[in-house]
């Protein structure tokens, strides 16, 4: 009884503010928490759609003095404030503010084993130009990752493992020229890997094992004369080993395992003079030289086939 007049009072009073005018309600949300106007939302189709613009949700924020502009990071906790939740949950309307007003000076975003279940990597996070650093790592994302990221023009450091992002790599990765590590398993990517990843001239790390990412191993990575890691397996990827990777001459770990791999490993590894760890094992149709064993021997290079 008790609850079904609480329900007859709230859908009264939805009535009337529905019929005030947009400029008077928004008033009176603006001193309400940024975290309950989205329960708020459904008092009329009109209030929803100023509710959730750019507009209001920035002046939201600055009402309720939730978000501090002039931060240059956003740092791990085990459970974040709650207020950072509106940049990975919040309605859209929401995560473009919240990214607009840090625009000008974040320069990292750093969660490690964070509890954010069902958050997603908005594609609001183009607004920050100046960040240099994002890592969301076993913090339970999930979505796809937004091709806006391309646009991070300034970013270094790109740290994704461990979470359930699906979906596609954006070639638009391939646009992150100073982009020095790239991290990305332990998730459930698929697809091919971009052509565009050869690009990345100052890439040092780049993982992608444990996805389900096929296809060949592009050619183009042979380009990445700084790499110094490259972890492509376990995945589903099919054909040969490019000889351009004899070409990645500051490698020092190469993992290919537990792929559908086929053909002879080229001779061109032998060039990799720092190379201290190749993991082949599990390709069944792989055939390794005997001049690579007695290179990996004469080397002490860790083989594992």
């Amino acid at each position: 009884m008790q609850e079904s007049q609480e329900m007859t009072t709230k859908t009264e009073t939805s009535m009337r503010l529905a019929h005030l005018p947009c400029e008077i309600v928004s008033e009176f949300f603006l001193w309400i928490d940024p975290l309950q106007v989205s329960q708020l939302r459904r008092v009329s189709k009109t209030f929803n759609k100023w509710l959730t613009s750019k507009q209001f949700c920035i002046q939201s924020l600055r009402r309720c003095n939730k978000v501090n502009s002039k931060r240059s990071e956003l740092r791990n906790t085990a459970n974040p404030p709650a207020v950072e939740y509106i940049l990975f949950r919040g309605h859209v309307g929401y995560q473009e503010a919240y990214a607009t007003l840090l625009s000008n000076n974040l320069t990292e975003i750093h969660f490690m084993r964070a509890v954010l279940p069902g958050a997603i990597i908005p594609a609001a996070m183009s607004h920050l130009l100046q960040l240099t650093s994002l890592a969301l790592v076993h913090s339970h994302i999930t979505g796809t990752i937004p091709p806006q990221l391309g646009l991070l023009e300034n970013l270094k450091y790109l740290h994704l493992d461990g979470n359930n992002l699906y979906g596609e790599i954006p070639s638009e990765i391939g646009d992150l020229m100073k982009l020095e590590t790239l991290r990305l398993s332990a998730n459930k990517l698929s697809g091919i890997i971009p052509t565009s990843l050869g690009r990345l001239v100052n890439l040092k790390f780049l993982t992608l094992h444990m996805n389900r990412l096929d296809g060949p191993i592009p050619t183009e990575l042979g380009g990445l004369a700084k790499l110094n890691q490259l972890l492509l397996g376990p995945n589903l990827l099919e054909g040969c080993i490019p000889e351009e990777l004899g070409l990645l001459v500051a490698l020092k770990s190469l993992a290919l395992n537990h792929c559908r791999l086929s053909g002879v490993v080229p001779l061109s590894i032998q060039r990799l003079e720092v190379l201290h760890t190749l993991y082949l094992e599990g390709n069944d149709g792989l055939v390794i030289p005997r001049e690579i064993q007695v290179w990996s021997s004469e080397r002490n290079v860790y083989l594992k086939v």
